[in-house]
C-alpha cells in the first residue's frame, strides 16, 4: 500500500542497517543460518543493478541478484543484500 512505501521511504540506510544488525543478533541466538543466491528479472528500467548475466532459464533478460541470509528453522530472512545481475554466484 501507499503507507507502507511511505513508511519504507522514511527510514534512512543507517536505521535499516542498525535494525538488521539487531535481527541478525536474535536470530544467532536461536537458529543456525541458510545461505542463498537467486536471481530476479524485473522490468522496471534505470536500474544500476541491472545487467545481463547466466540465466538459468535461458532467457535474453537482464537481472539482479540477490543473496539472502535466513534462519534454518524459522525461514525468516535475517540479511539481503542485491548484487549486480552480472557478477556469478559461483
Amino acid at each position: 500500500s501507499q503507507r507502507v512505501s511511505d513508511l519504507l521511504r522514511d527510514i534512512s540506510e543507517d536505521e535499516r542497517q542498525h535494525f538488521l544488525g539487531l535481527w541478525l543478533e536474535q536470530v544467532l541466538e536461536e537458529e543456525y543460518l541458510c545461505y542463498d543466491i537467486t536471481s530476479v528479472s524485473p522490468y522496471a528500467k534505470h536500474n544500476a543493478d541491472t545487467h545481463f548475466g547466466y540465466n538459468r532459464d535461458n532467457e535474453s533478460l537482464e537481472q539482479i541478484n540477490l543473496a539472502m541470509l535466513f534462519g534454518q528453522k524459522s525461514c525468516l530472512p535475517a540479511y539481503c543484500r542485491r548484487i549486480a545481475g552480472n557478477i556469478s554466484d559461483a
